[in-house]
């Protein structure tokens, strides 16, 4: 398990070489394992060596890579967000979205969802961030997404819609923490109420 992160380090720090060698090792040792090898790992390792040959210069060489992995993990959060922000570095924003859409379709997992609205967010499509919350929150009610669609609405001003989204989060938790009390609060003063 040490390999993987070591190799991700590596690539971080430039240390092209070493990382390379790495790579080498760590796929040999899980080659010879007389062990069960956990998915992650091969999953992480998978995704090393994509991002090894996007930072060695060789594009076609990464894509191919990440091709694999998505092909071999293809609800594995973290080879589904590496995949797409992969696409997203080339230039390839609907591939990267396509790679959201398709994992979230395929696993029904929000991790996937909340991914698309971070980019819609970064991409200033705030109509459809504000879709995808909302249907986050309606379709899996909890504190935490009523909270993200209240929030989004506070950055926006709307604070009718906000607080109605904040009333949706304390319903479902009993005793509330402080800091979303503190931040309903914070949001009725907003709205002047």
């Amino acid at each position: 398990p040490v390999l993987v992160p070591r190799v991700t380090a590596l690539i971080a720090m430039q240390k092209i070489d070493e990382a390379e060698q790495a790579i080498e090792d760590a796929r040999e040792r899980l080659d010879n394992t007389d062990q069960e090898v956990d998915p992650t790992i091969q999953a992480m390792l998978c995704i090393a060596r994509g991002l090894f040959a996007h930072e060695k210069g060789e594009p076609e060489v990464a894509e191919a890579q990440y091709v694999e992995c998505l092909e071999q993990f293809p609800v594995f959060p973290l080879v589904v967000q590496e995949t797409a922000n992969f696409y997203q570095m080339i230039g390839q924003r609907e591939r990267a979205i396509e790679i959201l859409e398709k994992a979230f379709e395929e696993s029904g997992n929000s991790v996937f969802r909340m991914a698309l609205a971070d980019r819609m967010k970064r991409f200033g499509e705030a109509q459809e961030e504000e879709r995808l919350l909302r249907a986050e929150a309606q379709e899996r009610p909890s504190t935490n997404s009523w909270f993200t669609l209240a929030n989004f609405y506070v950055g926006r001003d709307q604070f009718d819609k906000a607080l109605e989204a904040f009333d949706h989060a304390l319903e479902i938790i009993p005793d509330p923490p402080e800091s979303l009390l503190f931040a309903y609060a914070d949001t009725l003063v907003q709205a002047e109420q």
